[in-house]
């Protein structure tokens, strides 16, 4: 099928690729503004900073070292080798997102909460400083794509020296760590899972899947959206379905118990509650099991509402968060699971 692009389009990306640049930054690779890193749907020709510059951390927590962690590095082997990563355990990486931190309450208590459940290994990724440029989320957006390649290199380098399997990890990411998961991913042949918690919107949706979390990126990537307004009503999270199971509670857009999306006395986090409310509801799912936040399949939220889809196939409906892919199946993708929540822990309406 042939696609013709308006002219101002076509202009608009003909002069991006005119002045695209490059930096390379060794053992990673070179990365590129070329289209469609930058374009009309994402004006940022922003090149990403040196690993140096966004100096990230990755910080491993086990059982054995719940509340002291070991830096691991993935130029040098030893110290992964002589931490308690054992490759006979699980691992879970944890990555925040725009002006975040590793020792963020949220990411601290996820940490504490799969540990709780699985005797895993857990890296904490800190790339605070690439996060955080001085409020510039055009560059922080771009950094992305060098902290996924970096955990992508310390993936391959754990396998190399402890004979750990890609599809024994999992990569949990919000808003644009989201997206640095799914750079970690296609950066990785067979990586378990992937779960992004409502997925930056700005410079990614709509954009072509080699800028943004897809689901051919792990062997399962599941997905909340809490926050799909469009980014000019406020919403920080994207719409449209990016995984193989996309859930979307309370329609994936504005959450019970959160405030409207106004800033009040300059209180940015109002805003943030239903973009936020992705990682609590994942920590909500592995703390109170025994209240699952069952999603059912349906075309939309309005379908849902009308109780048309209120019924699960033979193997059940999938529950959102850390458990859903005892059920949901990687062999579709873009399937979209609706359901309602409470306004508070437990979420689960059972």
């Amino acid at each position: 099928m042939n696609v013709y692009l308006p002219r101002w389009l076509l202009l608009m990306v003909f002069a991006t690729n005119a002045f695209a640049d490059e930096v390379c930054y060794q053992p990673l690779g070179c990365f590129t503004n070329d289209f469609p890193y930058t374009s009309p749907r994402r004006p940022v020709p922003h090149l990403p900073w040196s690993p140096e510059e966004i100096g990230t951390e990755f910080r491993l927590f086990t059982r054995y070292n719940q509340f002291g962690y070991h830096l691991l590095s993935y130029s040098d082997a030893q110290t992964i080798v002589e931490s308690t990563f054992s490759p006979f355990r699980k691992t879970k990486f944890i990555v925040h997102g725009f002006t975040s931190q590793g020792a963020a309450s949220w990411v601290l208590e996820l940490k504490n909460a799969i540990l709780g459940v699985d005797n895993a290994n857990v890296i904490i990724v800190d790339w605070s400083k690439g996060a955080d440029p001085n409020k510039i989320y055009g560059q922080a957006a771009t950094n992305t794509r060098v902290v996924g390649a970096q955990i992508a290199h310390l993936i391959n380098v754990i396998k190399d020296n402890t004979g750990a399997l890609a599809s024994d990890f999992h990569v949990i990411g919000h808003s644009l760590g989201a997206h640095v998961a799914g750079y970690a991913g296609r950066e990785l042949f067979n990586l378990g899972r992937i779960t992004g918690l409502d997925p930056a919107d700005p410079y990614f949706q709509g954009t072509p899947i080699i800028v943004r979390l897809d689901p051919t990126d792990a062997r399962y990537v599941d997905v909340i959206h809490t926050d799909g307004d469009p980014f000019l009503s406020m919403g920080w999270g994207m719409i449209d379905p990016v995984g193989h199971a996309d859930f979307y509670p309370n329609g994936g857009v504005d959450q019970p118990g959160c405030p409207g999306n106004e800033v009040e006395d300059g209180q940015w986090w109002k805003v943030a509650c239903s973009h936020e409310r992705a990682h609590d509801l994942l920590i909500d799912s592995i703390i109170n099991p025994d209240k699952p936040m069952r999603g059912y399949r349906c075309a939309d939220y309005q379908t849902f509402l009308e109780g048309k889809c209120n019924t699960c196939d033979a193997n059940g409906c999938p529950a959102l968060g850390y458990y859903s892919n005892e059920v949901a199946s990687s062999s579709e993708t873009l399937v979209k699971y609706f359901l309602t929540t409470a306004s508070e822990s437990p979420y689960g309406i059972v």
